[in-house]
């Protein structure tokens, strides 16, 4: 056959038949690749696997890397590297189901976040905010929360049935993780409460101990992919969420950072001066807020200038804060105090 005839006969068509087999072919092909994605699951804990077995192959490779591996453990407060990887890894599956649609999800909004310290008595609710509970705050009457965040089960343990049936304004319950810390929240109660559960850092890439952990946690931008700055305090893994929501305005109430609570219910006479005295130990000098604790919420106000400048923050009758935010103080809330201070 001459190359002429050869050329033309390679530039021809393809038969029906040839062209019916080829398409088969891909769609079989599209099947195959469309079953090997559908389990997400799978492909996330076989990509894991990988990336372990990957280090350990290095190391093993090159035991030179074992000086490496100690100084970068040091940095992230881990004795081991393995162990915090696969650690960030299971925060990010996590965090990807649990705030997953809460960015900017409130841009152009205001939203409340109510600490339970005894000034939020005096709050009057802002009428279309969200509002955000921390701890025992939910008992606050007045108002119908829209979220509820704790992570230290000392707060809510004398609580506990007032907070599995609370419902709100169709409330949503975050319940944070603080790895194995002797005030871990029982997974048994946060199923019973149908809780939604994320990470803080404590135990993270930061030690599970009161002195290292206040002084190295970290504010969290993409909450998708890291864990909440726990800074020994539930107050800042819920602001670290409304951020995210990127709101217009924030209105910090209850956050006094000294004295006790606005609600006793449920709680003996030794209890309640037990814990203003570990308030006394922990976060307050002189009837002042601790300067380390003081420090860790300019801090946030130095986040939240840097990441959300757009957004406004208000203190309603701040006493531990004053000073820090724009401050906003009510009618009743200052002759409560010129009848009986706080």
């Amino acid at each position: 056959m001459s190359i002429i005839k050869k050329l033309k006969m390679s530039l021809l068509p393809p038969s029906s038949n040839s062209f019916h087999a080829a398409v088969t072919e891909q769609r079989i092909k599209a099947e195959e690749l469309n079953a090997l994605i559908t389990d997400e699951q799978r492909a996330v804990t076989e990509l894991k696997q990988q990336v372990l077995q990957q280090i350990n192959e290095m190391l093993d490779q090159n035991k030179n890397l074992l000086t490496k591996v100690d100084e970068i453990n040091l940095l992230c407060g881990s004795r081991n590297l393995l162990e915090s990887i696969e650690q960030f890894v299971t925060v990010s599956i996590l965090h990807q189901k649990s705030f997953a649609g809460y960015k900017n999800k409130y841009s152009g909004h205001t939203v409340v976040l109510c600490g339970a310290g005894e000034s939020l008595s005096y709050y009057e609710p802002i009428e279309g905010a969200i509002h955000i509970a921390v701890n025992r705050a939910f008992l606050l009457n007045k108002v119908k929360f829209d979220y509820i965040f704790s992570q230290d089960f000392r707060g809510i343990s004398h609580i506990q049935q007032e907070l599995k049936e609370y419902e709100g304004n169709n409330c949503v319950k975050f319940f944070g993780y603080q790895n194995g810390n002797i005030s871990e929240i029982p997974e048994s109660f946060a199923m019973e409460c149908n809780a939604v559960r994320f990470y803080t850092d404590i135990g993270i890439g930061v030690d599970n101990d009161f002195a290292r952990n206040i002084t190295n946690s970290k504010f969290a931008v993409d909450i998708l992919t890291t864990p909440l700055g726990n800074f020994w305090s539930s107050i800042f893994p819920p602001l670290q969420f409304i951020l995210y929501t990127h709101p217009s305005k924030i209105y910090i109430v209850g956050c006094d950072c000294i004295g006790g609570h606005f609600d006793n219910r449920k709680q003996t006479d030794q209890e309640i001066e037990q814990h203003k005295e570990e308030i006394l130990i922990n976060w307050s000098t002189n009837g002042k807020i601790n300067p380390q604790l003081l420090q860790h919420w300019q801090g946030l106000k130095d986040f939240a200038n840097r990441y959300y400048p757009d957004t406004e923050i208000v203190s309603i009758n701040p006493l531990g804060l004053k000073g820090l935010f724009v401050d906003e103080y009510t009618d009743n809330f200052i002759r409560g105090q010129n009848s009986s201070p706080l």
